[in-house]
């Protein structure tokens, strides 16, 4: 072959909040092309940022997100001229990206939150931490303004989805120096719910209970669970949705 080129991508390199799964398998091209060099073998894996023009496969891309992360938008031109930059070069994994150079403001720091929020009156603790929370949540969907987001109002509701949740927790970890789970933006799923918990982690003191976002219409027959949509690979023969739930079913 004269030539061995595989398409991977930056989040191989960079990480990309909630998609470990799919920055390995872009690590995978990239030690491909290293190891195809090594045994004389043409080979380079191209780890591509974002192309300002749109595909099928990036029509939903998160611009925004990606902006902040310091992922910036490449033109046709100059992606064509890194594609023939990467295979003319020496090295096996380039990147060919857009990065903007200084990653801009960090997600906001509270100095001393901690101290901060014990010093305070018990009745302003909670919603010093719900403004805090608020703020974040503001800062990861891109609004301008905090109050955009109001303290009952659902995340999901609001626009977050399983990547900006993990970035509203990231934020909220810097901010106030705690290790959170994963899953806490659905565990605690309002300003008010979440800040609530933080108040617990930090202060120790159990806060009173908040209401729960709406659940939205009650299933008419008392059926609690809904299955909205899935895609999955399916065993023991099983072809369909619904012969796995009777299978389920059948082996209790």
């Amino acid at each position: 072959l004269a030539a061995f080129v595989m398409f991977s991508s930056v989040a191989g390199a960079l990480g990309s909040a909630g998609q470990a799964n799919y920055a390995a398998g872009n690590v995978f091209l990239d030690a491909l092309a290293v190891h195809r060099r090594r045994l004389g073998l043409p080979g380079v894996s191209i780890a591509w940022g974002l192309w300002e023009q749109r595909s099928a496969m990036t029509g939903n891309a998160d611009s925004e997100r990606l902006a902040r992360a310091g992922i910036l938008p490449m033109t046709t031109a100059q992606g064509l001229a890194m594609f023939d930059a990467a295979c003319a070069g020496t090295p096996p994994d380039p990147i060919a990206a857009r990065l903007r150079k200084s990653r801009g403001a960090r997600p906001a720091r509270t100095v001393d939150l901690r101290t901060r929020v014990s010093a305070m009156p018990a009745a302003q603790r909670r919603p010093e931490l719900v403004d805090v929370v608020r703020a974040n949540a503001a800062a990861v969907l891109g609004l301008a303004d905090a109050t955009r987001v109001r303290s009952d109002d659902a995340f999901h509701e609001v626009g977050f989805d399983s990547l900006t949740a993990l970035e509203l927790r990231n934020r909220l970890g810097a901010a106030t120096g705690l290790k959170l789970p994963s899953t806490v933006i659905f565990d605690h799923p309002t300003p008010e719910a979440l800040a609530a918990y933080l108040l617990d982690r930090l202060t120790g003191e159990p806060a009173a209970p908040v209401p729960a976002a709406p659940a939205g219409n009650e299933p008419e027959n008392g059926d609690p669970i809904a299955i909205v949509s899935m895609a999955c690979r399916l065993p023991g023969g099983v072809d369909s949705p619904e012969a796995l739930w009777e299978l389920l079913l059948a082996n209790g």
